[in-house]
């Protein structure tokens, strides 16, 4: 359907709609998910559990999906998605996701065997389905919007934005911003900065305690450090620099109190992207 829509101009607004329309679906849904009791005397509520299930997997869907084909919204439709996802992933939806794939975890019986393994197919690729693996879906979706924003109309997504920022000219790279609502930027810089805050303080529903656990965390965090920059592109008065050079300084921090084997594949990574975006900063 992204794909009619970047292709077929006529059809675009109609493909929005259903965009839009679609992403309302999910906040509403998403709001009607409760937490389970997760005492160990207290009944798994199998309807609850299996609506998280699937909820969780169809959304990892749709966010991988709009995340590849960005440019089918433009800036203001993306910021309106963005802003609804926003709505979506609050404190107490994050907290229900994560408090009921545990419970069925930690479930024994026939009825949850299906969703069991579900879930250790999903840990068994490196992703642990869960609240991490929601944001970092989230925080890859902000990317692909900031991305957008100061690449071609044909850039790549999945591509090295770093190196293809990193190759342009400095005239080149001050062009960039123009058409760029400053309201719009303003409130994904403030989602960005929110996100961060939320990591560095590692909030209960982003526990972070597995190897595979830390490396999405990274993951999610490397995300938020490109979105920042892009902003930082497109208006540094709204987003200021200064903000990413104290996250990247943080990061060396933290990353030496990190157990060596799990961060290990993340460390190349890591000293990659801050090279890169140092260069883009200074």
């Amino acid at each position: 359907m992204l794909n009619i829509g970047l292709k077929v101009p006529s059809l675009r607004p109609q493909v929005v709609k259903i965009v839009i329309d679609t992403i309302d679906t999910y906040v509403h849904q998403g709001q009607s998910i409760n937490r389970t009791n997760t005492s160990e005397d207290s009944t798994l509520d199998l309807e609850n559990a299996s609506k998280t299930i699937t909820f969780s997997v169809s959304l990892l869907g749709l966010l991988s999906a709009l995340a590849e084909k960005p440019q089918v919204l433009t800036v203001q439709e993306r910021a309106s998605v963005i802003q609804k996802l926003r709505t979506l992933y609050s404190e107490n939806f994050m907290v229900a996701i994560e408090g009921n794939l545990s419970s069925i975890r930690n479930s024994h019986g026939v009825q949850v065997k299906e969703w069991k393994r579900l879930l250790k197919v999903y840990a068994s690729m490196g992703r642990p389905l869960g609240a991490m693996l929601l944001q970092h879906a989230f925080t890859h979706y902000l990317a692909a919007s900031a991305t957008a924003m100061v690449t071609p109309h044909d850039f790549l997504q999945g591509g090295q934005v770093l190196d293809y920022l990193l190759q342009q000219s400095p005239q080149g790279l001050s062009g960039y911003g123009s058409g760029v609502d400053g309201s719009s930027l303003e409130n994904l810089t403030e989602l960005l900065v929110e996100v961060v805050a939320l990591l560095d303080a590692d909030a209960d529903y982003l526990q972070v305690s597995s190897a595979w656990q830390q490396q999405l965390a990274f993951s999610t965090k490397a995300s938020c450090l490109v979105s920042f920059l892009c902003c930082s592109l497109a208006n540094e008065d709204i987003a200021d620099a200064d903000v990413l050079m104290t996250w990247l300084d943080s990061l060396d921090r933290s990353r030496s109190t990190c157990r060596r084997e799990a961060c290990q594949r993340d460390s190349q990574m890591y000293d990659h992207s801050r090279e890169d975006l140092e260069g883009l900063c200074l």
